[in-house]
């Protein structure tokens, strides 16, 4: 019996994801309700950080056109409100991961006021 031949398109004629796509494809599992686990895959605690507001769950966005700070991360809730950003002085190895397709979320833990101020503890994630 012979099998049928697929033509397969030459490599010469595929097209390449646009800039930071796959990435970006990879940045937005989760969101819609789909948290299917992935075999093998683990939550690896990473640092407690510091900011301003928060809930329990929060997604992690890369700003790398951010004007003061090239390795900006910003944390959002599951509703895309803004919370605050990982400080400049602890971002710089989060971001690489995060340009190189890993996932990276933060867990509120506390929160305590101070004055006019709010201090918001957060551990940050990586999911691999």
């Amino acid at each position: 019996m012979l099998w049928p031949v697929k033509e397969v398109a030459p490599l010469n004629s595929l097209q390449p994801l646009p800039d930071r796509g796959l990435v970006n494809l990879l940045n937005q599992r989760g969101k819609s309700g789909d948290n299917l686990p992935i075999p093998f895959e683990q939550e690896i605690f990473l640092l407690e950080v510091q900011i301003a507001g928060t809930s329990d769950r929060l997604i992690c966005r890369r700003e790398p056109d951010n004007y003061h700070d090239e390795w900006a991360i910003r944390f959002y809730t599951l509703d895309g409100e803004p919370i605050g950003y990982i400080p400049k002085k602890q971002n710089q190895i989060l971001a690489r991961l995060m340009d190189a397709g890993k996932e990276i979320y933060g867990r509120y833990q506390s929160q305590e006021k101070r004055g006019d101020w709010l201090k918001v503890m957060v551990k940050v994630y990586m999911r691999d």
